[in-house]
């Protein structure tokens, strides 16, 4: 399988201890991400 990335986000916008917050406690792979990270990060898209 070959991944596209999309998009690049500044390291300080997401740090692991916010990843934490979100229920993310591994970053290994593309599989699956909550509900409500992808919100967030969708209003991060449309703020910049």
């Amino acid at each position: 399988m070959r991944l596209k990335k999309l998009d690049q986000y500044n390291p300080s916008f997401l740090p692991f201890e916010k990843l934490k917050a979100y229920g993310i406690g591994a970053v290994r792979g593309p599989r699956r991400m909550p509900h409500s990270l992808i919100c967030e990060l969708e209003r991060n898209r449309y703020e910049q």
